[in-house]
């Protein structure tokens, strides 16, 4: 599973998603990245946050899983 990054996500602030990732992502279990390749919080991709892609391994498959924000209409 992933999250990707939209609209209402951004408007939070790259503080409170980095504070929402840091909090979810040290619970057990959790494994749900947030996903946005052309998007860059706290101005670093060494964060780790957002991915740019996410790689699902199903059924003898390699699926690649990705998001991209744009303008809304």
């Amino acid at each position: 599973s992933a999250m990707a990054l939209g609209q209402e996500e951004l408007r939070l602030g790259a503080e409170k998603l980095f504070e929402l990732y840091s909090t979810w992502s040290t619970e057990e279990g959790y494994d749900l990245p947030f996903l946005a390749a052309n998007v860059t919080i706290l101005s670093s991709k060494e964060l780790g946050i957002p991915k740019d892609f996410r790689i699902i391994d199903s059924a003898g498959l390699r699926i690649g899983v990705t998001a991209v924000i744009g303008k809304s209409k």
